[in-house]
């Protein structure tokens, strides 16, 4: 493109997908890997300066690091437990129980949760309820959907069981997180960049 700033959005564009690519094939679930990606170009493809997308583009980068180093850490997990959390990410929106897992990978329920923890160090339901929150997280400090669409996205049963998880996982209520949250990252690292006070 001739214009400079839509040029290095394609760039990015373009390594994300090569970096989703590489993390899927070094073990990250696939609709992990989609999601996150996702999530990136939707910001970046909102983004109106170079200095905003390189922003992005770094924190993208040391994201999906992060994501990849901390799995490195853990075990090697077995399939099963690979096929539950593919599972588990294709399904967020939905209350996913240890039974369907369990019927998903033909395990029994007892030893797919007592597998689940050795190999994960949590509950499937902690696990799932953490991926949820964070997510939830995301979308409260880069999005402006609605406390209601994030409760029927990730599945709760209704907006005030949604703020009832999210405020006892976090010490605070979905507005309280926003109102602190709401794309002071960005901002912030971008008053750095272009020396704003």
């Amino acid at each position: 493109s001739n214009d400079l700033v839509q040029n290095f959005r394609y760039h990015c564009i373009i390594l994300l997908a090569m970096i989703t690519r590489f993390c899927i094939e070094g073990g990250m679930p696939g609709e992990e890997a989609y999601r996150r990606s996702d999530f990136y170009i939707l910001k970046i493809d909102a983004a109106t300066t170079i200095d905003q997308i390189e922003i992005l583009h770094d924190e993208a980068c040391i994201d999906f690091t992060k994501h990849m180093q901390n799995r490195r850490r853990h075990t090697i997990c077995s399939k099963p437990i690979a096929l539950v959390l593919n599972y588990i990410y294709t399904h967020m929106h939905e209350n996913v129980t240890v039974k369907e897992l369990a019927k998903a990978v033909g395990l029994n329920p007892s030893y797919l949760s007592r597998l689940f923890h050795t190999q994960m160090g949590c509950t499937v339901h902690q696990y799932i309820l953490d991926q949820k929150i964070n997510t939830a997280k995301q979308w409260l400090q880069f999005s402006d959907k609605s406390f209601v669409e994030i409760s029927n996205l990730l599945g709760f049963s209704s907006q005030s069981h949604f703020i009832q998880v999210f405020s006892k996982c976090t010490g605070m209520t979905p507005k309280r997180y926003r109102d602190e949250k709401f794309r002071t990252d960005l901002m912030s690292k971008g008053r750095v960049r272009t020396g704003l006070k």
